[in-house]
């Protein structure tokens, strides 16, 4: 089954968002919306970094890759929106070679939004379960750079960061297991990262039922129910919306483990974000479960449950 063997994560400085305001073209009202409703407090944002240097970061935070570079057979790379560097740049080879992986096959998944980096995985695991090494490994980079005011904001959803993730996957393993994962695109209009109002009543409309149906799926096919989860690790877009998430699914809200304060929403890097923050708070033990879920605006759906 689906692996993760180790996760790292690379945090550029965080700055509060009251002194992001005028940067991000936010009036009074939506400041103290996102800080005290959603709970938004610093986001991460460097202006001197590129999007490969973001990956980068996280890559060389994984402590084995070094010794296990010979072993990995693809970088995979999620994201978010359609371009994230200036052509001829691709920012996943970048890594490659910088990470000694030239051998290794890169290449990218996009149009999930942030809902990607979970198929991403998924993916990463079906093409290793087929090599005839069972120690093949892939290495997966999420999170991405926010390029101007439009990739830096979902106007009433969410403020982007530019934290990122890098995991290396395999087919088999001890460490973290995927048990399930489902995922469900609604197709609800819009251009890019904004919606019209036609779209945003549609997403509402859609959004819990549509929720709650790939949860429900996700648990089915671990054959647990909410009470056997340990941690739900949300996506970091609204403190509100994750509590609503967890009662809607029979969690209490003390096993939520969300980085929204500290990182802001960054893409599909929030799951490992919350992931390797558990894990260095020592909030998992072995056999634990814990639930993941993820929406892109688009939009797609996706959750998946795992086996600590």
């Amino acid at each position: 089954m689906t692996a993760m063997r180790e996760v790292a994560v690379f945090l550029p400085p965080r700055v509060p968002v009251a002194e992001l305001q005028e940067d991000l073209g936010l009036t009074d009202d939506e400041l103290r919306t996102f800080v005290r409703s959603h709970g938004y407090g610093t986001v991460c944002h460097d202006p001197a970094t590129s999007d490969a240097e973001l990956l980068l970061g996280a890559a060389r935070n994984l402590g084995s890759l070094a010794s296990l570079a010979p072993a990995v057979r693809y970088v995979v790379r999620s994201r978010s929106m359609r371009w994230s560097a200036p052509y001829p740049e691709v920012p996943a080879a970048t890594v490659a070679r910088a990470m000694g992986l030239e051998h290794a096959e890169s290449f990218t998944l996009q149009d999930r939004a942030c809902a990607g980096a979970l198929h991403a995985l998924d993916l990463a695991g079906t093409l290793l379960a087929a090599d005839p090494d069972p120690d093949a490994l892939a290495l997966l980079l999420v999170g991405e750079k926010t390029y101007g005011r439009v990739n830096r904001v979902i106007p009433g959803m969410s403020l982007q960061g530019e934290a990122t993730a890098a995991v290396l996957v395999s087919a088999q393993g001890p460490s973290d297991v995927l048990l399930s994962y489902r995922s469900e695109p609604v197709p609800v209009g819009g251009s890019s990262m904004a919606m019209d109002d036609a779209a945003r009543a549609h997403f509402s409309a859609v959004h819990w039922e549509t929720f709650d149906s790939v949860v429900a799926q996700a648990l089915d096919g671990a054959e647990l129910t909410g009470q056997d989860i340990a941690l739900y690790l949300p996506m970091n877009t609204s403190r509100l919306i994750s509590a609503m998430g967890a009662s809607r699914t029979g969690i209490p809200r003390s096993r939520i483990v969300s980085e929204l304060a500290r990182t802001g929403h960054c893409w599909g890097a929030d799951t490992f974000l919350n992931l390797r923050a558990a894990l260095d708070d020592d909030r998992l033990a072995p056999g634990d479960h814990y639930l993941v879920t993820a929406v892109g605006i688009g939009a797609v759906f996706a959750a998946a449950v795992f086996r600590h």
